[in-house]
């Protein structure tokens, strides 16, 4: 009995002091939810002689051939951006978010609704631009037409305060030619400030 005693302690110290390596990432995932992205990474040497592939199943040809062509589409679909710029931010956060509902990172939800109302606020400044850069051409065209007109006495004066621009207009109707000329000169300054401001509106755009 004392021999039998002696063997079992034996292996049960031999067993103690067997090195076992610590967990990875994969069974630790068992019993914790981390992120998905974590997870990814190459198979160990071990791990790969666990998975075999039949070739007469996996066309290869076939493989290449979609590699090749997801290639080429992306490419472009990059020059398509390189050069229109022409991206529907509606579009591309739903995705964002239709993929963090699978897939769930923090930060991503708040981060696509701030880039959504920053292009949305920025489409809605470049409209109001575009309106009234329109509004100041089109009245000035009726200015230079009362200049060629010295009977013509017109009942407006541009003047616009929108989006930090000083209206360079005046509060009087100038009364001779030349002071008319000033003012059509001063009104042309001020939508070459409209145009620079839209200009640089359109570019903050995604």
């Amino acid at each position: 009995m004392e021999k039998h005693l002696q063997s079992l302690q034996a292996s049960s110290d031999s067993i103690r002091t067997l090195y076992f390596r610590p967990p990875y990432m994969f069974t630790n995932s068992v019993t914790t939810n981390p992120n998905i992205i974590d997870l990814i990474r190459d198979p160990e040497p071990d791990e790969a002689r666990l998975f075999t592939i039949n070739k007469d199943m996996v066309p290869e040809l076939d493989v290449y051939q979609g590699t090749s062509s997801a290639i080429q589409a992306a490419k472009e679909i990059k020059r398509a951006y390189e050069k229109s710029r022409d991206v529907n931010v509606d579009v591309v956060c739903d995705a964002v978010d239709n993929l963090t509902r699978s897939y769930p990172m923090p930060g991503v939800e708040e981060k696509t609704q701030r880039l959504r109302k920053k292009a949305h606020d920025l489409a809605a400044s470049v409209h109001s631009l575009e309106s009234v850069i329109e509004d100041q051409e089109r009245q000035l065209k009726k200015l230079d037409a009362t200049l060629e007109d010295k009977k013509l006495q017109p009942s407006f004066l541009l003047s616009s305060r929108t989006f930090g621009v000083p209206s360079l207009g005046g509060t009087e109707r100038p009364r001779d030619k030349a002071t008319w000329q000033k003012q059509v000169e001063r009104e042309k300054q001020e939508i070459e400030q409209l145009k620079a401001e839209l200009a640089r509106k359109r570019s903050e755009l995604p």
